[in-house]
């Protein structure tokens, strides 16, 4: 039992490890993907807000109409 939990406290060390160096290295590699996802929200934003005024404006004016 001592003996299994031991290699799984090495392995899960290990990898922890192996994780720290490799985002050590990489820096700050995908801060533009987020950046790239931030912009894409608030343009989806935008367009829903635009494309809500509209709506509004279209459905005014048609119920003026009758």
């Amino acid at each position: 039992m001592y003996d299994s939990t031991l290699k799984l406290h090495t392995i899960i060390t290990t990898r922890a490890h192996q994780a720290r160096d490799h985002l050590h290295r990489e820096g700050e590699r995908g801060s533009i993907t987020v950046e790239h996802v931030m912009w894409a929200v608030v343009i989806v934003a935008l367009v829903g807000a635009v494309g809500a005024l509209l709506t509004a404006w279209a459905t005014g004016k048609v119920n003026g109409l009758g």
